[in-house]
């Protein structure tokens, strides 16, 4: 099923992988161990297409990945691939229901609830579907990535050290779940744990210095040599113990043969598709992806909704102004076919338009700064979604979703504002004793003003406010998300999780 070819990877000038070549069945469960920095890890992430080869091929069922389009490559990490991370990778304002659900959702299918409930079992977290990452502990994370993997039947699991940051007796535990997988699916583990390799490993890999250093097959017989047996009423020096572990690790490495060439299996499966379909996310688990987002950034959520309606009130008053002095303008005679009433338009109509251009800078800057900051608090969650094969256009998707709830709230925030900015006015009138004046003559001016200006202009200013201050923070918003979002989405999915946001 899985072919790599003279695969090369090179990180600057240190060459990570060199010349790599192995076979993979479709069934089965594969440690590739090695030490610290031999290139396992690479590997998979390439197997995974989260990063791609200097040079060589990774053919999957007669495809080389190598060659797959952005959409394809999305296709591929959503229908054919389960990942499972060290770093859990879980999303954090997702319950473990909805973490395991979204590979479902992905995929555009309905969640089979007695299926879900039965990964449930199986991995031990019945009972824990409404929890958050942050209430469970590190064996749960890592059993709810499991199940994020078998939920949607993947034809191959990639489980990058799956049990490093886990105790014994719960690492043993994911172990024997992955080997229970690795029954009908071909179940690729990178780990450190040697003598967990030799236990419930069919084949191992093991890598040194970036190259294969030895590559066995688990013999269908046994070997008859005795296993060194630890007497439990003796106590025994380190030294001892040392070397009885090492007595066992050579008795079951017994177990195992060199894979031989005429054990390459056969390409008979090669001429198979992929089933690469554009991936689809709904409407609702865009929203759910988002949906903690500004509750957990009190300060960014404050900043970006107080700044921006303030922005897009200033915005939507001069460009009132503007509008209604040129109307004004039009009223006195001064928009005229003559050169110099066309002139003297434009310098009595310069100081609101300046005004006006002055807030959309101050808006647009405000909004690619506050946008920013959003996206890259987001960055590990981008790059999770990516590498379930999300496409580009549904991270768009949710982005555009969230801008939409910021924006219903800027917009009513934006009459709140103009309010405050009204009563603030009247206070210092008042203050200054102005306020009595301006009533006493206000009958004189609201007449003078109802013969000036008719009901219907005095209607589509106020249908102009509310459009404007809904139709500013959008587009700005809108824009500022685009401009960053490119600009993260030109990175492999490995290097957007690895981002760290900056404080």
């Amino acid at each position: 099923m899985l072919k790599i070819n003279h695969l090369f990877k090179k990180f600057q000038n240190t060459e990570v992988l060199e010349n790599v070549s192995f076979q993979l069945p479709q069934k089965g469960l594969v440690f590739i161990i090695g030490k610290s920095g031999s290139g396992k890890s690479t590997l998979l992430n390439l197997i995974g297409g989260l990063d791609k080869p200097t040079k060589g091929n990774i053919t999957v069922l007669g495809r080389n990945i190598n060659e797959f389009a952005s959409f394809e490559l999305d296709a591929y990490r959503n229908y054919f691939l389960g990942f499972v991370f060290q770093e859990y990778n879980l999303l954090d304002n997702l319950t473990v229901f909805e973490n395991i659900q979204i590979a479902c959702a992905l995929q555009s299918k309905q969640v089979d609830n007695w299926k879900m409930q039965q990964i449930l079992k199986q991995v031990e977290l019945d009972g824990l579907e409404t929890r958050y990452p942050n209430q469970l502990s590190g064996g749960q994370k890592q059993r709810v990535s499991v199940a994020r993997a078998l939920i949607k039947n993947p034809k191959m699991i990639l489980a990058d050290e799956p049990t490093g940051n886990l105790d014994e007796k719960t690492g043993q535990k994911i172990f024997e779940c992955l080997k229970q997988i690795s029954k009908d699916t071909l179940v690729v583990i990178v780990s450190h744990d040697t003598q967990s390799a030799y236990k419930y490993a069919d084949r191992i890999i093991e890598f040194a210095d970036g190259q294969i250093a030895k590559d066995l097959t688990k013999k269908i017989t046994k070997a008859s040599t005795d296993k060194p047996q630890i007497l439990q009423n003796k106590t025994y020096t380190q030294e001892e113990v040392a070397n009885l572990l090492k007595q066992k690790n050579n008795a079951m490495e017994l177990d195992f043969a060199p894979t031989l060439a005429n054990e390459n299996y056969s390409s008979q499966h090669q001429a198979m598709h992929l089933p690469l379909v554009k991936t689809h996310l709904s409407k609702q688990t865009a929203l759910l992806v988002t949906q903690n987002i500004l509750k957990n950034n009190k300060k960014l959520a404050f900043k970006i909704i107080s700044t921006s309606s303030n922005g897009a009130l200033f915005l939507t008053l001069s460009f009132l102004i503007f509008f209604n002095m040129f109307l004004w303008l039009c009223n006195l005679g001064y928009v005229t076919p003559e050169s110099q009433a066309k002139n003297k338009t434009f310098w009595l109509l310069l100081a609101p338009l300046l005004f006006h251009i002055y807030f959309l800078g101050i808006s647009f800057y405000q909004m690619i700064i506050h946008m920013r900051n959003i996206i890259t608090l987001k960055n590990k969650d981008i790059g999770i979604l990516k590498s379930l094969g999300v496409s580009d256009r549904d991270i768009h998707k949710i982005f555009h979703h969230l801008n939409i709830k910021i924006v219903i709230i800027q917009f009513l925030g934006i009459p709140l504002f103009f309010l405050i900015f009204v009563l603030f006015m009247a206070i210092s009138a008042s203050l200054q004793g102005k306020l009595k004046f301006f009533l006493k003559y206000l009958p004189t001016l609201y007449s003078s003003l109802k013969e000036f200006v008719p009901l219907y202009l005095f209607l589509v200013n106020i249908v102009l406010f509310f459009a404007l201050a809904f139709a500013y923070p959008f587009f700005l918003n809108h824009f500022s998300i685009k401009k960053q979002l490119k600009k993260v989405l030109k990175q492999n999915p490995l290097t957007i999780i690895l981002t760290v946001p900056k404080a």
